[in-house]
């Protein structure tokens, strides 16, 4: 999944709108196939977890209350093959790839699935191995760190095609997703995406 990064040029975010407002009419979530969805036509709640710049994990405890694992799938050290412009990592910088899940522990229910980027040189190094060994989750981190952070959204879509470790494999899914960047003391060090069954967030809020 990495080489959805590599494709992504510094000037093509078009989510600047939401860093200061939670409303923009035209909107539109587009898919690889060239399918949009208008964002007003998505469940409010789930319109409401794609512009946050919120934590997900307690927005849903909260909504649905119930509290939610955040379970580790994998997790893996690779070197950049291409340009990370939204990281500012160049080729062979040293990432951390983390996928993880995020179920109610009542209802068993999968709420999201996560991919997470981090530029291992900008955290530090009494961290670092905490963080390698799986001991510490990247809300944990950001505590740790002590370091001034900002987030910005900056891609909302749709897919058919994203699968988790053969998660979805066989029965592929619409999900609607969002990519969110986090910078840690003024440079750029975490992109997450985070995606969301859109079926199952229909069922949901329409029962």
């Amino acid at each position: 999944m990495l080489e959805h990064y590599y494709r992504k040029p510094a000037s093509e975010c078009k989510c600047g709108v939401f860093r200061a407002k939670g409303y923009a009419p035209d909107f539109r979530l587009q898919s690889e196939n060239g399918q949009d969805i208008g964002l007003h036509d998505l469940p409010a709640f789930l319109r409401t977890l794609l512009v946050t710049d919120g934590t997900v994990t307690k927005s849903l405890e909260a909504y649905y209350w119930e509290s939610v694992a955040v379970t580790g799938v994998a997790q893996e050290v690779i070197k950049a093959a291409a340009p990370i412009t939204w990281l500012d990592a160049g080729v062979g910088c040293s990432i951390l790839t983390r996928y993880v899940q995020l179920t109610g522990n009542s209802s068993g229910r999968i709420f999201s699935n996560a991919f997470s980027v981090i530029k291992l040189s900008l955290i530090p190094v009494d961290l670092r191995t905490q963080l390698l060994d799986g001991s510490l989750g990247i809300g944990e981190l950001i505590r740790s760190c002590g370091l001034e952070t900002y987030r910005e959204v900056l891609e909302i879509g749709l897919t058919y095609n994203f699968t988790l470790y053969g998660h979805y494999k066989g029965h592929e899914q619409q999900c609607v997703f969002r990519t969110y960047r986090i910078t840690l003391g003024g440079k750029p060090a975490l992109l997450v995406s985070e995606y969301f069954p859109l079926g199952l967030y229909a069922r949901i809020l329409g029962s």
